[in-house]
């Protein structure tokens, strides 16, 4: 296409925690996308043991934030 090519410098540290069987409940899901950079995505797919249904990310600017945004969404996320 010719056009320039974009950076390639991280933004940060970055984290991903797997939905697996059940969904997270409501409460927790906004206690989640009250973090800020944490973002949910929801595959809309039927829940099933051991099916994996969704995941979360969060970014970070620094690895020690993001260290304490990994422990509470694990905490949120139970069935991972």
């Amino acid at each position: 296409a010719g056009l320039p090519l974009g950076t390639c410098t991280a933004p940060g540290a970055s984290v991903m925690v797997n939905i697996v069987g059940e969904p997270p409940a409501d409460a927790a899901v906004r206690e989640m996308l009250s973090v800020p950079g944490v973002h949910v995505h929801d595959y809309a797919k039927e829940p099933r043991e051991g099916r994996k249904i969704g995941h979360v990310t969060a970014v970070a600017e620094r690895p020690a934030d993001l260290e304490r945004t990994a422990a509470r969404l694990l905490a949120l996320c139970p069935h991972r």
